[in-house]
């Protein structure tokens, strides 16, 4: 069942709904945004590879439904050929970048307000495979559970941090580095989860030693080092710059839709 990522969003400067239905099925794949051929959507040169969009998803229900009725047999000019021009082809989009301050954050999306005061959305690939980074240092008072997270720390016996901390690196993944276990008397880095922050006491949950469980406090001017690649990291009023293929709808709000092959997020 189709299901609308953009239908219902509304920015926090007012701007209004979208004037074309398109932005009323981007998002993650769907049933009626399907590739049209088996190409993988990262090509051996680096290139992404979008899948087919509809400007109108109702219209495009609406033909499936006859489909699948017996209704139209894909002959009658009347609908095919309205069908066929319904079709959005992102690879044959022009190439272009954008640039502006978020104004608000979904998982695959961001809407960014641009120099000339005119807002753009930014869609990142169904698949995954655009090119996200999100980094700048915020207070680590503001890290929350289920953030991956890594310090230098030490513990006694108890998983208790003997010092405070005073720099966290927040992670979209551990990599291929893998952390020894935090022993007592031994000063390492932590890889973890975080599992609650209340005031400065900072729980996070390791997956190696005998110990896992582990409480920090942190430092008055602790600060939080992101390095991820995910857009929910993002926050109203960060920099954000992107290129990709450009959707412009005249008299649209907003005009631009960029499908994104590199994003890049700078924080406020």
């Amino acid at each position: 069942m189709f299901r609308s990522l953009m239908a219902s969003l509304v920015v926090a400067v007012g701007v209004c709904c979208f004037a074309s239905n398109l932005f009323a099925q981007l998002g993650r794949y769907d049933p009626y945004a399907k590739p049209v051929d088996d190409l993988p959507p990262v090509s051996s040169d680096g290139t992404l590879h979008w899948p087919t969009y509809f400007r109108s998803a109702a219209l495009e229900a609406r033909y499936q439904n006859l489909w699948r009725m017996g209704a139209c047999g894909g002959t009658n000019k009347s609908i095919t050929v309205p069908v066929e021009k319904n079709k959005l082809s992102i690879d044959a989009l022009p190439e272009t970048s954008v640039a502006g301050r978020v104004l608000q954050v979904k998982p695959d999306s961001l809407m960014v307000l641009q120099a000339d005061g005119k807002p753009a959305m930014i869609i990142t690939h169904p698949a995954g495979v655009s090119h996200i980074e999100v980094t700048g240092d915020v207070p680590a008072r503001l890290l929350k559970p289920g953030m991956l997270v890594r310090f230098l720390g030490e513990i006694d016996p108890q998983g208790h941090g003997v010092a405070p901390v005073d720099a966290v690196d927040v992670l979209s993944n551990a990599g291929d580095f893998a952390p020894p276990a935090a022993e007592p008397g031994h000063r390492v880095n932590v890889i973890g989860v975080v599992k609650s922050l209340h005031g400065k006491t900072l729980v996070v949950q390791t997956a190696t030693g005998e110990l896992r469980k582990l409480t920090f406090l942190l430092a008055d001017e602790a600060t939080a080092h992101l390095q991820t690649t995910e857009l929910k990291y993002c926050g109203v009023g960060d920099q954000v710059a992107a290129k990709g293929r450009l959707y412009s709808v005249a008299g649209g709000k907003p005009e631009r839709c960029v499908f994104a092959s590199d994003v890049e997020v700078a924080k406020r």
